[in-house]
């Protein structure tokens, strides 16, 4: 949680009446703290874990895979009601990670680019753009 690299690790978005963050605290868990801890930085923060660990997308280069998948549309509603399949996955030839997630619109759309609709409601994306 302080910008170590751990095994693995586990985050759960606290509510948004919790407290003064409304909706941007979360719990955190990974394979040296030894429980949940309430993190002292927003989920949005690019120093907390979610943040540190999705930058990985940002820097991505021909010697990576890195993919994104939502099955909300960038560009329309949320549709709440019915399970969802969210997840961001970057890889090179030794490490990588697989987040699994239920924000909506995650990460942002205008990171990625080479979008292609397929079926009803899927969106799946690949590559990133220039930063």
């Amino acid at each position: 949680m302080e910008g170590e690299d751990v095994d693995w690790f586990a985050a759960i978005k606290l509510p948004s009446d919790v407290d003064a963050a409304k909706g941007f605290s979360f719990v955190y868990f990974d394979s040296q703290s030894g429980g949940w801890t309430q993190s002292t930085l927003p989920i949005s923060d690019k120093k907390s874990a979610i943040g540190a660990t999705l930058s990985q997308l940002y820097k991505i280069n021909k010697k990576m895979f890195a993919i994104a998948y939502n099955d909300d549309s960038p560009d329309g509603p949320v549709d709440s009601g019915r399970a969802h399949s969210k997840g961001v996955a970057v890889f090179d030839h030794k490490f990588g990670f697989w987040m699994v997630h239920s924000v909506p619109n995650f990460p942002p759309s205008k990171v990625l680019q080479n979008g292609k609709q397929k079926g009803r409601s899927e969106k799946t994306q690949e590559g990133v753009a220039d930063y």
